[in-house]
């Protein structure tokens, strides 16, 4: 007995001092853990360092917003010297956000040298040689093969000053090129975006838009042509972009941002802001006097189909849009028909959109499918119904292959096929002549005839970046007298690529766009929103098939694609 008692007398002593020690041990444990973390983030690489930096980070989002929001508004003597104030204003924010940028990754260098020896930067330099890209992201090796062809094109070429200033052409050389490349690396690398730059971004944009709508009514309210009153010449300039191309180009990244971001939203009160966003930037696409917006406009609503089919609201969003544009052309046309006196009068495709038969009744059709699907998806949905889009899909995607045969059959026996008079109807799109496109078909043919004439060498590298006006230089006085100017610009930003820098380094940028887009629609899977800047994206490289790449539009772009790339690493 007694020994049972001084035995239950003993137990409960124990257990106390096994709960100390184990305390004791967790708190020895956890000290070493908080002591490695230290010792961790003291010794961690340094791109892991910079990409948790929040210095780094929130200089990014600076650069970013400034380039997005403050950009595409600055000007200095109104349109006499745009191009050039805003070539100057861009690359002082980039160089200025380099420059920060550097000193920072310097600071964290110096200070992982001091400590460590240097190991962890001498790790993250050996990331970036060229010897490891194969580590690096496709479209990434894609941007800096790109690069370098851009790079050896400029030391080959005869005009190198001018291949580097772009001083002969439209300030778009080797320097503006890597101004785009290294911020877009850095903001891709390390910077820290979210959503609301796209609002912003979009906000910005729609005063740019309703800017346009007004000189489209020659109000000019900010007073930018008043010393050209009378002058036709200034009808060409519009809103705070200057030439009515690049104002079509900018906003081919607005209105694909709004698209996506209506189909995206699911809060009611955002969704109609987005959607009367898309109605205000079509309005302003169509009077911007030129039909590179077309381009943009057809890629945006061939490219939505396989993001928003995929149930019957989905469905009856993109009904309800197609509506919203055809809404746009009845508006657009009636201000050109019934202000006809007050309008700056232009032609193109928005005659030939006027002029379908039963416009009105086809648009009020869409509104009440779209609507009324709207109203069926709040019912139960039928057993299959998934399998059933994913059909339509599909069918649409085998549609568009089969539309984009068609055009090519179209093209080639309307010209190389000798039969041009079948297509009397569409003559002015299809035949390729001179005047094609507002005399684009001469620009082209001149640089083709230049590029074949240049030795084997220089056919791979190209005339060197924007020296498209000095290769073609023989051709100024044959332009003049058909025309009365010559161009400095083949109006094609892929064409031109192709002859000044050489087609290896154009289907190195095309593999970046081309790469870069798929990177974001697959990471829209799990952050949506990723999705308005890679249909930005995608708009903007359609119209750039007609466009000139200049560092007003161009400079914007590629802020949106460093901002989606960026969002594609938070992503994931």
């Amino acid at each position: 007995m007694g020994q049972k008692r001084k035995k239950s007398k003993a137990a409960p002593a124990t257990v106390p001092e096994s709960a100390a020690v184990k305390k004791a041990e967790a708190g020895a444990v956890k000290n070493l853990e908080k002591a490695g973390k230290i010792e961790k983030r003291q010794g961690r690489t340094l791109g892991h360092a910079l990409s948790d930096n929040r210095a780094l980070s929130v200089l990014c989002a600076v650069f970013l917003l400034a380039v997005l929001c403050v950009f595409p508004v600055i000007y200095h003597d109104f349109y006499y010297d745009i191009l050039e104030f805003k070539c100057i204003s861009y690359t002082v924010m980039a160089l200025a956000f380099l420059g920060c940028a550097a000193v920072l990754i310097g600071c964290w260098a110096f200070r992982d040298v001091q400590s460590f020896g240097g190991r962890e930067a001498g790790k993250f330099v050996d990331a970036v040689v060229p010897w490891h890209w194969g580590r690096q992201p496709v479209h990434i090796r894609f941007l800096l093969v790109f690069w370098l062809l851009v790079i050896s094109s400029t030391i080959c070429s005869e005009w190198r000053q001018e291949a580097w200033t772009g001083s002969q052409g439209r300030y778009s050389g080797l320097m503006m090129i890597c101004l785009y490349v290294l911020t877009t690396l850095l903001v891709a690398a390390y910077g820290e975006v979210r959503r609301w730059f796209l609002d912003a971004f979009l906000a910005v944009s729609l005063f740019v838009g309703i800017f346009g709508i007004t000189d489209y009514f020659r109000m000019d309210l900010l007073g930018f042509k008043s010393m050209e009153v009378g002058n036709p010449a200034a009808d060409i300039f519009t809103s705070t972009i200057g030439n009515v191309n690049t104002y079509t180009g900018f906003l081919a990244l607005p209105v694909g941002v709004a698209a996506a971001l209506f189909a995206l939203e699911t809060v009611w009160w955002r969704k109609i802001l987005y959607f009367a966003a898309t109605f205000v930037l079509y309005l302003a696409l169509f009077t911007g006097q030129s039909d590179n917006a077309y381009l943009a406009l057809g890629a945006l609503f061939c490219a939505l189909p396989f993001f928003m089919w995929k149930s019957r609201k989905g469905l009856a969003l993109y009904i309800l849009l197609i509506a919203n544009f055809a809404t746009a052309v009845l508006v657009a046309g009636f201000w050109k028909t019934g202000y006809s006196d007050t309008v700056i009068w232009y032609s193109g495709v928005i005659d030939v959109l006027m002029k379908i038969p039963f416009a009105r009744g086809i648009t009020a059709l869409l509104w009440l499918i779209g609507i009324g699907l709207l109203v069926l998806d709040r019912q139960k949905g039928a057993e299959g119904e998934e399998k059933l889009f994913l059909l339509l899909r599909r069918g649409w995607g085998i549609f568009l292959i089969v539309c984009l045969l068609a055009v090519v059959f179209v093209l080639f026996d309307a010209n190389a096929g000798g039969y041009p008079e079948r297509y009397e109807a569409v003559h002015n799109y299809v035949v390729f002549s001179d005047d094609w496109g507002v005399q684009r078909g001469f620009a082209w043919r001149i640089g083709w005839q230049e590029y074949k004439e240049l030795p084997f060498f220089r056919m791979v590298l190209g005339s060197g970046p924007d020296t498209y006006g000095l290769l073609t230089e023989s051709y100024w006085q044959e332009g003049i007298d058909k025309y009365g100017f010559y161009y400095e610009s083949a109006h094609n930003e892929y064409f031109q690529y192709f002859v000044t820098i050489g087609p290896f380094a154009t289907l190195a940028y095309v593999g970046f766009l081309v790469t870069a887009l798929l990177r974001m629609a697959k990471c829209s899977a799990n952050t949506p929103w990723l999705l308005a800047p890679c249909m930005a994206l995608l708009c903007y490289a359609a119209q750039a098939v007609v466009n000139i790449s200049i560092p007003i539009a161009a400079a914007v772009m590629w802020a949106m694609m460093a901002l989606g790339l960026a969002g594609c690493r938070r992503s994931q």
